[in-house]
């Protein structure tokens, strides 16, 4: 009786071992992962860069321009995000949550189109260059080229580099007028 309670206990410490190994083994995926957008080339803009710029692009094509409902619906969550963004307070998990309702309000072949921009910090200074914004002093365009891209896109952030308010207000005024706002 006794060596059959010693190898239940056995059995249960077991199983329960390896359950918990099973659970732990399956490591959840990066925060920062975004369906359809690819971050992995060289000089590639973050996620939600690509999704700035790439609205603004498919804006001037009207082949994919947003929809007066589209606009509608991407307009508060380009605000939220600004506001995540200027906030210096925001976790990259919340900028994460939007970026990700950002991309659920846009189409398969919308976010197919700006992935086939394959949008670089070349461009994203161009478009700026555009806007009058220059890179604040000691900033060197390109540098941080090495750093992965949740802490180029945290550099991005703090020095508005390709993503800074002037960019965003000019998406948010284009999404109004689309929006009839």
């Amino acid at each position: 009786m006794k060596q059959s309670r010693t190898f239940m206990g056995w059995v249960i410490l077991s199983s329960l071992a390896l359950l918990l190994a099973a659970c732990g083994s399956a490591a959840p995926a990066p925060a920062s992962q975004f369906s359809g957008l690819d971050t992995s080339y060289a000089n590639a803009l973050d996620a939600r860069t690509q999704l700035l710029l790439g609205t603004v692009r498919l804006e001037e094509d009207s082949g994919s321009a947003l929809t007066k409902e589209q606009a509608a619906t991407l307009l508060p969550l380009w605000q939220t995000s600004k506001s995540l963004l200027t906030s210096g307070t925001a976790s990259q998990a919340e900028v994460d949550a939007v970026t990700n309702q950002i991309l659920a309000a846009m189409t398969p072949e919308q976010i197919q189109a700006i992935q086939g921009m394959r949008l670089t910090q070349a461009d994203m200074q161009a478009f700026s260059q555009t806007l009058g914004v220059v890179p604040p002093s000691g900033v060197v365009p390109g540098q941080g080229q090495s750093l992965s891209p949740q802490a180029r896109a945290t550099r991005q952030a703090q020095f508005g580099g390709g993503s800074g308010s002037a960019s965003v207000d000019y998406l948010i005024g284009l999404l109004q007028t689309q929006a009839g706002k």
